[in-house]
């Protein structure tokens, strides 16, 4: 349910792209959340929270991956970062429970927490070197995804461009469906009666 808004854009992207002004929002609104998220996250000692900060931060790569009109960058991102903050948020419950406090300053003064929850360590390590987008690990791949479709928009590929893919997604929208330039045959169109051949006849021809 967190995702369901990304999932929600990136099913509907073509009637984003269809609007220059909605695909500058969505970048806008990437922009604010991963640099909000980041903020926010310093400030909290809740190792929860921290957790939920950083997925609002994830949220924002992929929103950002929309954006640019690549939604495959996004959806492989949205997968990616499901399965890495699935790892983050089993191995905190367990070091919770080990801890028997939310509080990373307080887990910090504990001696060998590590030792205590081994697995947990080595799960959590792993599921944040994937969040750190460390290759070889998950999070690398379609982070380099989310920040290659940007990069093609930045270089002037205009493959990812959001006006010219908008422009080339309501062109067909505002083109007359059956214009004269545009029928010809196996277009689906049958030319109107305006536009059909005309052969005059004379009365010498019959």
């Amino acid at each position: 349910m967190v995702a369901a808004g990304v999932y929600f854009i990136a099913r509907l992207l073509p009637l984003f792209e269809a609007s220059q002004a909605a695909m500058v929002v969505l970048a806008v609104m990437a922009a604010v959340t991963m640099a909000g998220s980041a903020l926010a996250a310093l400030a909290q000692d809740d190792i929860k929270r921290v957790l939920a900060y950083s997925t609002i931060g994830q949220l924002g790569y992929m929103t950002g991956a929309l954006a640019v009109a690549d939604r495959g960058a996004a959806v492989f991102h949205l997968l990616s970062h499901g399965a890495f903050k699935a790892l983050l948020f089993l191995a905190a419950g367990v070091i919770i429970h080990a801890a028997g406090t939310n509080s990373l300053a307080a887990m910090s003064r504990m001696g060998h927490l590590r030792d205590r929850v081994p697995d947990a360590y080595w799960t959590m390590t792993v599921a944040l070197l994937a969040l750190a987008a460390i290759p070889p690990f998950s999070g690398f791949f379609s982070k380099e995804a989310v920040l290659g479709a940007a990069e093609h928009v930045v270089i002037g590929h205009t493959g990812h461009a959001p006006r010219r893919r908008a422009g080339s997604s309501s062109s067909p929208a505002s083109s007359p469906p059956c214009s004269p330039r545009r029928t010809r045959p196996g277009c689906g169109c049958w030319p109107s009666a305006d536009t059909a051949p005309r052969h005059p006849t004379t009365a010498g021809s019959r």
